[in-house]
């Protein structure tokens, strides 16, 4: 049906809703606000250049030192060195922007990334991540530069020339245009919108190194051939002697050189074959190191090796590295079953802010999901050896040996058979809700000894999806929730009560009313396939949190409001006593829809009434014609006897009315309370803000924008 005149109020209203909610939701990379600081001179600094002169605190976490270097002649190129120090351990970066509009796009940026020890030049395209790339190869000119965590700390360290073919030039003297920022992880992504960046004017002046003559050496006089002996000693030779011998030392000589040259080639092959040791000798130098590695996420490797108990006290260990790349709590564990789960499962746990212990790293009983249900099990059955927990450089490191079995815990086999493991590690140091997990199956193996190295084994990775993936999939699940029942759900309820401000556009509140509840079955369904989908690959219980028990009971509901909706009662008909009335709704909606669903209102001729009925009935004796005539005779009879079956009609599809309004409120609720809840979830699971804030004032907003006009409909008795 075409529409014309203006957008429906409503359809702007929503528009702006969504639009500000979306933006609100996902993190985003904003222009940040200018400031002008002041930079203070370093005391004790050289004055020859040489090192950072003036120091900046862009904020309470970052601090800046640097230097502006014009030599003195023309051939040097001025330069600026510059030392940030970041209390985070994260990407960062400083960039130059070419006006004091301190926008991101069209500046120019050096980031480092310390997963990968790489300091470079960066073009800033977009807002988003993929609009932030490194300058061709060619353009990489820094100098001295590197970046370095430590304390957790990150540092960033370069030389960039003031002028550049291309670029963006720096200002050797006066006021230069600055940036910074920083990231969440290692890994370059979006940064804090509020703390992790900055931008900042700064008045600079530059050093112009002083000028070093060269000075030459003194130049001694020609040095004859002699031999210069301690004097305290015999001499060596004598002139005579050695003329005299001349002759007898050349095939000695000659001796020598073969024997020299037989002695290097015997170096190099005990080099390239290695020391000559005995096969037992052999077998315990493989077996003291890890012979195996398993890569069971981009960012988590496992190394370990498993050895018999010689004394045949025991089954045997199983020695394991774990490295991850970033800084967090990291975990391994046994699981109770082959299907990987958590609940049930064993795990060794290392909190590196805490102490190395008898209890960190430590074993778990993990009983629940929640981390109420993940504690130390009791002092004697905490029997790790050789642990350590270590982070370094942007790493973190645990090493721990296990025994295979013991008695009262979930045991490991190394007899062929395949044990079932679970991984995870979180956001931070502090053990709490993790950043990724998973599951794998591997087949355990005793060191034989006759291992030439590490070796790759092959793995069941019982999770298919990475944890990138897994949280674009999650992601996913929130966009399509927050549009059902943050948008259509709220418009959809809102078409139908304010259904007299649409009449000038016919049946457009009837369809916009059904369209939208039908894009809200739609995209529930969608987004429980996808929470299903994920507790099935993360293998974890289904429905046993209040967000999940309440999202398979929305589900449940929508789908019996949208068959409610799709087999509506008709309508009771319309008799002949009536057609004035039914006049006036088709007057009051032209285009034909009842007042409450759209049934088309339409006048239904009773059926001929009886005979007897055609007349009313006169005074005994009289024959003289009802006043009001036959016709209005049964009129009058049908009005006030109505059928049984009309009764019965009106009577079902009010009570479906009913029904259909009270669950259409009910579940508005319901969902509004689902997607804040869901927010909440996500920013916990994945360490982002919390935005459901933003989303109740959308949603007041969106209710003030309704009441609104339901006052005005109202007032003007529209």
């Amino acid at each position: 049906m075409k529409i014309h005149g203006p957008t429906p109020p409503l359809i702007v209203s929503a528009a702006t809703a969504v639009l500000l909610l979306l933006a609100s939701t996902q993190p985003q990379v904003v222009n940040a606000k200018l400031s002008e600081l002041t930079a203070t001179p370093i005391e004790g600094a050289a004055t020859d250049c040489s090192e950072p002169m003036f120091s900046v605190q862009l904020a309470d976490d970052v601090l800046m030192s640097y230097v502006i270097k014009t030599p003195d002649d023309a051939v040097a190129p001025a330069t600026i060195s510059v030392d940030m120090e970041f209390d985070v351990e994260t990407w960062v970066s400083f960039g130059y922007s070419p006006d004091d509009k301190g926008k991101m796009i069209g500046s120019e940026a050096i980031i480092g990334l310390p997963l990968d020890g790489t300091v470079q030049k960066y073009h800033m395209n977009s807002e988003k991540v993929e609009g932030v790339f490194p300058r061709a190869e060619s353009e990489q000119t820094l100098q001295d530069s590197e970046v370095w965590q430590s304390a957790g700390k990150t540092y960033l360290r370069f030389t960039k020339e003031l002028v550049e073919p291309g670029e963006i030039p720096i200002n050797s003297q006066g006021i230069n245009y600055f940036m910074w920022a920083y990231g969440y992880e290692n890994e370059l992504g979006l940064h804090d919108k509020k703390t992790g960046a900055g931008a900042f004017s700064l008045d600079v002046t530059s050093c112009v190194p002083p000028v070093v003559q060269p000075t030459l050496p003194p130049t001694d006089p020609p040095v004859e051939d002699v031999m210069v002996q301690d004097p305290t000693a015999s001499p060596t030779r004598a002139p005579k002697e050695a003329v005299v011998a001349d002759k007898e030392a050349a095939p000695v000589a000659e001796e020598e050189d073969e024997e020299k040259q037989e002695d290097e080639d015997d170096f190099e092959r005990d080099a390239y074959d290695g020391p000559a040791v005995s096969s037992e000798e052999q077998e315990q130098l493989d077996c003291s190191d890890y012979q195996h590695h398993v890569q069971v996420d981009p960012k988590l490797s496992v190394y370990y090796v498993v050895n018999a108990d010689e004394a045949g006290e025991h089954d045997g260990t199983i020695s394991v590295k774990l490295e991850y790349q970033g800084n967090a709590w990291l975990a391994l564990g046994v699981a109770e079953n082959p299907a990987g789960k958590m609940i049930g499962s064993e795990s060794v746990v290392a909190l590196p802010d805490e102490p190395v212990s008898k209890t960190n790293p430590g074993e778990y009983h993990m009983i629940s999901e929640q981390n109420e249900g993940v504690f130390l099990m009791e002092d004697s059955k905490q029997t790790l050896m050789d642990a350590s927990i270590v982070q370094e450089d942007g790493m973190t490191i645990v090493t721990f040996t296990k025994l295979l079995s013991e008695e009262g815990k979930l045991g490991l086999t190394a007899n062929g058979e395949v044990s079932t493991l679970l991984w995870a590690y979180g956001y931070s140091n502090d053990l709490n809700l993790h950043k990724a997990t998973g599951a794998f199956r591997l087949t355990l193996e005793y060191c034989g000894g006759d291992s030439s190295g590490m070796s790759e084994v092959a793995f069941q990775a019982l999770s298919k999806y990475t944890a990138d993936q897994r949280r674009t999939m999650w992601f996913a699940h929130a966009i399509l929730g927050l549009l059902a029942w943050a948008v259509l759900a709220p418009s959809a309820v809102a078409a139908s009560w304010l259904r007299k401000l649409f009449q000038k556009w016919g049946a457009f509140w009837f369809k916009a009313h059904m369209y939208m509840n039908i894009l809200v079955f739609i995209l529930s369904i969608a987004a429980f396939a996808i929470s299903v989908t994920m507790y099935c690959d993360e293998s974890k219980a289904h429905f046993v949190g209040t967000h999940e028990a309440m999202g398979l009971a929305l589900m449940l509901l929508v789908t019996f409001q949208a068959a409610n909706g799709m087999f509506r009662p008709p309508a009771a008909p319309k008799t002949e006593s009536t057609a004035q009335s039914s006049a006036l709704v088709k007057a009051r909606s032209p285009d034909g829809s009842d007042d409450e669903m759209g049934t088309e209102v339409s006048f239904v001729p009773p059926p001929p009434p009886p005979e007897t009925s055609l007349s009313l009935k006169n005074e005994p004796g009289s024959t003289a014609p009802t006043p009001m005539g036959s016709a209005h005779g049964s009129l009058v009879e049908s009005n006030v006897s109505p059928s049984k079956s009309t009764t019965k009609t009106k009577k079902i599809r009010a009570a479906w009315e009913s029904i259909h309004k009270l669950l259409g409120v009910f579940l508005i609720f319901i969902g509004l309370w689902q997607v804040q809840s869901g927010i909440a979830l996500y920013s916990l699971r994945f360490g982002t803000t919390n935005y459901s804030y933003v989303f109740w004032w959308c949603i007041g907003a969106f209710a003030a924008v309704v009441l609104g006009l339901t006052v005005y409909i109202r007032v003007k008795d529209v």
